[in-house]
């Protein structure tokens, strides 16, 4: 049986700057005096896990751009690809 390691500080900034140089689009900005520095969409208040949040809950990519107009449909598919992208990093980062 194998033991998976926890990822090390060292090894989680390093993946954060990866996905921050790598994402799809550089419509999403992470800064540490923006939400707690958790990813947005170019640089608003509106961070990526509000928009999958909102896609969750059933919203359609139209619907959450009526609702938040200064919101894009390609900026709803960038939250989607960096999740994406995130999603298989991390999976990469912790397996043995």
């Amino acid at each position: 049986m194998s033991v998976r390691a926890a990822p090390t500080v060292a090894a989680t900034r390093s993946l954060c700057d990866h996905l921050r140089m790598t994402s799809p689009h550089s419509t999403i900005t992470i800064d540490p005096q923006r939400r707690g520095g958790r990813p947005c969409v170019r640089d608003l208040r509106i961070s990526v896990g509000d928009v999958l949040g909102w896609l969750a809950q059933g919203q359609t990519a139209e619907q959450i751009v009526v609702d938040y107009p200064e919101l894009t449909s390609a900026d709803v598919r960038a939250c989607l690809a960096y999740a994406a992208a995130r999603e298989v990093h991390e999976v990469r980062l912790v397996t043995v």
